[in-house]
C-alpha cells in the first residue's frame, strides 16, 4: 500500500514501544521494542496556524505508547490495527498508515514486520457490517 502523494501526511517515525508480543509463552514473559511508523493524512490545504489544524502528534505517540506498553499482544497484526483504530478514533485523521516492526523475530534478519492502512471510511463500513451481523 502505498501513500497518495497527492494527499497531506503527518509522518511519524521508529517510534519505540516497549510490550509483551510473540507467540511462545517464553515471549509473553519479557518486555521486547517494537518499532512503530504512523502517517496521518490530514487536510493541510489552508495555512496551518494553529495545531488543531493537524494532527498532534506528541499526543498520537503518546496514545500508542500508553496502549502499547501494559498490553500483551501474540502478533505485530494486532499490534497495527488496535494503533490504526486508536489514531483513527481519537484524532482528526481521513487515513492512517502504521508499520510495526519487531526486530530480531527471526535469525539472520534485521527483523519481520506488517504494514496496514486504514480509513475512517472503511472503518465506519466494518462497523455497519457489524452491527447488521449482530442483530437478531
Amino acid at each position: 500500500m502505498e501513500i497518495d502523494a497527492s494527499k497531506d501526511w503527518v509522518f511519524i517515525h521508529d517510534l519505540k514501544i516497549s510490550t509483551r508480543i510473540g507467540v511462545y509463552e517464553w515471549e509473553q514473559r519479557i518486555n521486547q521494542t517494537l518499532i512503530i511508523n504512523i502517517a496521518c493524512q490530514v487536510d493541510l490545504s489552508a495555512p496551518v496556524t494553529d495545531l488543531l489544524q493537524s494532527v498532534d502528534y506528541a499526543a498520537v505517540s503518546e496514545a500508542v505508547t500508553k496502549m502499547l506498553e501494559p498490553a500483551s499482544f501474540k502478533l505485530i497484526e494486532i499490534v497495527a490495527q488496535q494503533v490504526a483504530d486508536l489514531v483513527l478514533l481519537k484524532f482528526h485523521v481521513e487515513q492512517v498508515k502504521v508499520s510495526v516492526k519487531k526486530p530480531h523475530a527471526v535469525a539472520n534478519a534485521g527483523g519481520v514486520s506488517v504494514n496496514i492502512m486504514r480509513s475512517k471510511e472503511t472503518r465506519l463500513c466494518e462497523e455497519r457490517s457489524d452491527e447488521a451481523i449482530q442483530r437478531p
